[in-house]
């Protein structure tokens, strides 16, 4: 899982980075002038609630992958591999994963 959490930290910088950004260009735009000082509460605002609203977002989709696959795993164990339940193509896709997974070994 740590490939997961880092995959999920990068998407919430690049988030909040592309929003002050965003915010910097239309306050830059509408202002026609540049005071830092004047910026530094917009930006610290819009930090502050992207981050909030990328971890409750984001967070709800980590919580969803990890479901479906404890699904999936319950589903192949009590089945013996075997799939019963589920979306055929995501065993198809896990299969894969599994079958290139061993030939590394």
């Amino acid at each position: 899982m740590p490939y997961a959490a880092f995959y999920l930290s990068i998407g919430k910088i690049f988030i909040v980075i592309l929003n002050v950004l965003i915010l910097w260009f239309i306050i830059m735009l509408s202002l026609k002038r540049s005071d830092f000082i004047e910026l530094i509460v917009p930006i610290v605002c819009t930090i502050i609630f992207s981050n909030l609203i990328c971890n409750s977002i984001l967070g709800v989709y980590d919580e969803i992958v990890d479901a479906i696959l404890t699904c999936v795993a319950v589903d192949l164990e009590q089945h013996k591999g075997k799939v019963k339940f589920g979306n055929q193509d995501l065993h198809k896709i896990l299969h894969k994963i599994y079958a290139c997974h061993d030939s590394e070994k």
